[in-house]
């Protein structure tokens, strides 16, 4: 989603955490995670379910 947006991953985490009530810090602590075990959590996971019909629909090469 970040390839596709030109968004950072990290503004991705961030995004995703507008809706749920999750800190920034929590956000912070979520990524580094991320970066080391590559554990989504789960307001990344709504966020990327909710809109991987509108990135499956992009008529996209694979790399």
């Amino acid at each position: 989603m970040a390839r596709i947006t030109g968004a950072s991953e990290y503004e991705i985490f961030q995004k995703s955490a507008a809706k749920w009530p999750v800190s920034d810090t929590m956000v912070e602590k979520h990524f580094k995670e991320y970066l080391r075990h590559q554990a989504t959590p789960y307001y990344v996971n709504d966020f990327i379910r909710k809109h991987k019909q509108q990135v499956d629909n992009l008529k996209l090469p694979p790399f």
